[in-house]
């Protein structure tokens, strides 16, 4: 069932995960003529892209942010065929106070665990890796202490029949979304709407000292990750010197093989990253522990994907999002764990 084609008559439009990216911020709230700048600065190193091609929206909730980022052309696009731009994570939000939710789109899943109306757990998943969508809704249930009551699954603009698994089978209730119009306002679901443009209004000059002092607030946030965006580019560039036979009196030898975990060095990671692919081009990369998140272009993302799946040294490999570029390349974060054995 075409649910879009359907909302068409009425304008509006559902987005899928992969077109528009939700994420749950860890950063102050505060008055929403600064907050929009928060939360654009907090977005810089989560979503693909540069700032020219990117588009930033939000959503506060008392103590809570969910900032929203999605391709500028691909809302653009959007706007001039639909007055409502809806996410189907703010639609589950009015419809679920308490449970696990999996919404399920063409070719898409996505996991939302939700507290008191807001989501504290989101994820993305292709209908290749269902098994995983699964697995990790088998954890957070018993996390946060879920019964079959509690679980159920969205379709949108899919039917049963269309979903890799049967949902019923596992405990999930079904439900398709147009039997819940009434139980949601679109007001409060719709994104890049014009009433937050004009709340988030602000001038440059006058925003400068106000986000110093924002920084402030939370400088170990911003402090971490800057320190972990700094040693990604060292890692791509000593990676790219010793790839090419190029000596520098820059190259720290000590620093390059390095044990990450008393395992794997630094230079084991990254082979195994350019091995998925010739053309592979690594952007940054962050390692924490045992964590590992990289941004990267290559000619298609799952390849990526497929082949850092089957590796021997990473495991909970996830495709976070891929962009298309105007180079013709797609632009995409992973992110996975460093085995230990």
């Amino acid at each position: 069932m075409d649910i879009n084609n359907k909302a068409k008559d009425k304008k509006l439009y559902f987005v899928s995960p992969l077109e528009v990216r939700h994420y749950i911020l860890d950063i102050p709230v505060t008055k929403p003529k600064y907050q929009y700048n928060a939360v654009k600065f907090a977005l810089r190193p989560l979503y693909p892209g540069n700032e020219n091609s990117t588009v930033i929206d939000y959503i506060s909730r008392k103590k809570n942010i969910l900032g929203i980022a999605a391709n500028s052309k691909r809302i653009e696009n959007l706007k001039e065929e639909y007055n409502s731009i809806i996410s189907p994570v703010l639609v589950i939000c009015q419809i679920i106070k308490n449970g696990i939710v999996i919404s399920a789109g063409k070719d898409w899943l996505e996991l939302q665990i939700i507290k008191d109306g807001f989501p504290v757990f989101l994820q993305s998943y292709s209908y290749r890796m269902y098994n995983k969508c699964l697995e990790d809704e088998e954890r957070l249930s018993t996390e946060f202490n879920f019964t079959e009551k509690n679980k159920s699954v969205f379709l949108f603009d899919v039917s049963a029949s269309d979903l890799p698994c049967n949902f019923n089978e596992r405990g999930f209730v079904v439900k398709y979304i147009e039997n819940y119009q009434k139980a949601y306002k679109i007001d409060s679901a719709c994104l890049y709407i014009e009433r937050k443009q004009k709340n988030n209004k602000v001038y440059l000059l006058a925003l400068i000292p106000l986000l110093i002092l924002l920084i402030l607030l939370d400088v170990s946030y911003y402090k971490k990750s800057k320190t972990l965006k700094n040693e990604a580019i060292e890692i791509r560039k000593n990676y790219q010197a010793a790839k090419l036979n190029i000596t520098t009196s820059n190259t720290n030898n000590d620093f390059f093989e390095s044990s990450i975990n008393n395992v794997y060095s630094i230079t084991d990671i990254l082979n195994e990253i350019y091995k998925t692919s010739t053309s592979i081009r690594i952007i940054s990369l962050t390692l924490n522990d045992n964590n590992l998140k990289f941004e990267a272009e290559n000619a298609t993302a799952i390849k990526v994907l497929d082949k850092l799946s089957e590796s021997a040294l990473l495991s909970d490999v996830v495709l976070h999002q891929s962009l298309p570029q105007d180079n013709g390349l797609e632009r995409f974060v992973i992110s996975g764990k460093i085995k230990n054995d």
